[in-house]
């Protein structure tokens, strides 16, 4: 299956390569294996001039939000995209074949929604439309930009802007007959399906994703599928089976490889779980581990939030409510109110 055809065969170098293998796997989500590896051997470009540079740009974006990167690539990377984002990739894109241009910006889409960009991304999102309505536009390009933008829109809190374009993204899946574009789908519409108070509806679709992964070749498709799960347990009030759900996912996490970056989302809903369950100590610890991982900015501080706020759960409930406790309670109502990030008590 040529899922990602970005380049024609005997013209890659082995960065080329790498890139082209990083990109394809990530949006596979199947495995994170072969990301480790293909990651090793990413080179960041000097300039953006053509196909090759985009490719390359695109594969680091992703290994850069995802933790693949070690600190000199990062800072290289960074510095890379803020440029591209103002202006510095246009020609290249100008002269890019569509499946390239839409490349670029699913993974620059995905980078900016993690670092908080949603200006950037509105400038993005026109002349990702332009290529997305090329008669040559692949149906993977279609599906997945339509996926990171439905996750970029929710995010902000664009809820009906989700839900319109991921109907088009299951509508381009199913016409393509590609089973991993249908999974994906599937997986983002469980997820929004549970945002919806659709917790059938988002059962029935991780179910039928995971009848369609197994352990070996796609064991991110059933760490997103127990997700789902977990979240929907959370929102019934059933704490044992969202922790059962929740490690489950974590679990195939690490047999995927995923990196820390990647999979902390998983491990939120077991730190909710252990605080449904009266486990505060054990959530205090795991939020507070979640808080060191390196991620963005934006990331840091709502996990660093969460885990002062778990931790004043804890003192609550234990007896060990103080002055200094409401005044700490009343810092983080503040910078709640900073943040203004969907989410930030998705299950409190």
């Amino acid at each position: 299956m040529n899922l990602h055809a970005l380049h024609r065969a005997g013209e890659l170098s082995s960065a080329d390569e790498a890139a082209r293998i990083l990109l394809r796997a990530h949006l596979d989500a199947r495995s994170y294996r072969p990301c480790r590896a293909a990651a090793a051997e990413l080179v960041v470009p000097t300039e953006l001039r053509g196909n090759a540079d985009l490719r390359a740009a695109a594969a680091l974006a992703v290994a850069e939000t995802f933790g693949l990167l070690d600190a000199e690539r990062a800072a290289a990377t960074i510095a890379l995209l803020r440029c591209a984002l103002a202006g510095a990739a246009d020609e290249a894109l100008e002269r890019a074949p569509p499946e390239v241009e839409l490349a670029w910006y699913i993974a620059v889409i995905e980078w900016c929604e993690r670092n908080g960009l949603d200006r950037e991304f509105a400038g993005l999102q026109a002349r990702a439309a332009r290529a997305d309505g090329h008669p040559a536009a692949p149906p993977w390009a279609r599906v997945h930009w339509r996926i990171a933008a439905a996750w970029h829109h929710e995010a902000f809190g664009r809820r009906d802007a989700v839900i319109a374009t991921l109907e088009q993204a299951q509508e381009i899946a199913d016409r393509s007959e590609d089973l991993g574009l249908q999974v994906a789908a599937w997986l983002k519409r469980a997820r929004l399906a549970v945002a919806r108070r659709a917790p059938q509806e988002a059962l029935e679709l991780a179910k039928r994703a995971a009848a369609n992964a197994d352990e070996v070749v796609s064991p991110l498709w059933l760490g997103d599928a127990a997700d789902v799960m977990s979240t929907v347990a959370l929102t019934e009030g059933d704490m044992h089976r969202a922790l059962q759900h929740a490690r489950s996912a974590t679990g195939f996490a690490e047999l995927a490889q995923a990196t820390p970056a990647y999979a902390f989302t998983y491990r939120v809903n077991e730190g909710y779980a252990l605080l449904g369950l009266g486990a505060w100590d054990d959530a205090v610890a795991l939020f507070r581990e979640l808080a060191a991982i390196p991620l963005p900015d934006r990331l840091t501080g709502r996990l660093t939030l969460i885990a002062e706020l778990v931790s004043l759960v804890r003192d609550e409930r234990s007896g060990r409510w103080d002055s200094q406790s409401s005044a700490s309670l009343a810092h983080c109502i503040r910078r709640m109110r900073e943040l203004d990030y969907p989410g930030v008590l998705a299950h409190f």
